[in-house]
């Protein structure tokens, strides 16, 4: 089973470099991009305009003012826009990115157990997991698939609001944006309830912009630790066992 676990820690690596690099990616272009700043929490009003094949088209080639218009490309977004072309994988990609960031949240609660901030309220542990630990886990995981929902705006914010749909711009085809003529895209249920939010609470925009941030920067310090942390110290074995322990759950 080690070369199977090792080709799978290779796959779910390049997964999380992908959504870190998308996170980042994101969080730059908007503070580089947006036009109503730290007050609306750097939300832009536009994604990219470019189709998967074709060279990425400017604002200028458009007649489109770049205020508030994103200019850097977003490679999640990007792939799911051109995977949609091969129905249904794009669907498996979302699948399998929503899947991702889902299990990879429960390992850390199984890691470290029920935590509120750093205080401990509860263990998990195989066979000692307490009645009152598993109501707690409970919420927090509709706590996750609700992050994970408003997540989605950052990681693909042109799939999560208008899918694949275009429509044409003085002779081009573009992706759907929110200053599309009206009637010409649909935009998602879920994308609406998002930007709702975000428009109506700039408070919570801003905190949720900043913790991206802090989701990179920990990210990044936690992988420069792992690396040149010792494979043979005690600690590491240590954790090692336990993480055995958990697939026993």
């Amino acid at each position: 089973m080690a070369p199977v676990r090792f080709a799978l820690g290779i796959i779910l690596l390049v997964i999380g470099f992908v959504v870190l690099l998308t996170v980042f990616l994101s969080s730059l272009d908007r503070i580089l991009h947006s036009n109503c700043g730290l007050q609306c929490g750097y939300v832009l009003s536009e994604v990219p305009v470019g189709l998967p094949g074709e060279p990425f088209v400017p604002s200028s080639a458009l007649n489109i003012s770049s205020t508030g218009r994103s200019e850097i490309i977003n490679p999640i977004d990007y792939g799911l826009f051109g995977l949609a072309q091969f129905f249904p994988a794009d669907y498996i990609l979302f699948l399998i990115i929503i899947g991702y960031l889902f299990f990879s949240s429960l390992a850390g609660i199984l890691g470290i157990g029920l935590r509120i901030v750093v205080i401990q309220v509860y263990p998990i542990a195989p066979h000692g997991t307490r009645p009152q630990a598993l109501l707690l886990l409970s919420t927090y995981l509709l706590f996750i698939v609700s992050v994970i929902i408003i997540q989605l705006y950052t990681l693909a914010p042109q799939y999560t609001t208008f899918g694949s749909q275009t429509f044409p711009v003085n002779g081009t085809v573009v992706p759907c944006s929110l200053q599309a003529p009206a009637g010409a895209c649909t935009p998602s249920q879920i994308s609406t309830i998002i930007l709702t939010i975000l428009g109506n609470n700039d408070v919570f925009a801003i905190v949720f912009y900043f913790m991206n941030w802090a989701l990179v920067a920990s990210s990044i310090a936690m992988g420069i630790f792992g690396a040149l942390r010792q494979r043979d110290s005690k600690g590491f074995k240590a954790l090692c066992r336990d993480g055995d322990d958990l697939l026993d759950l």
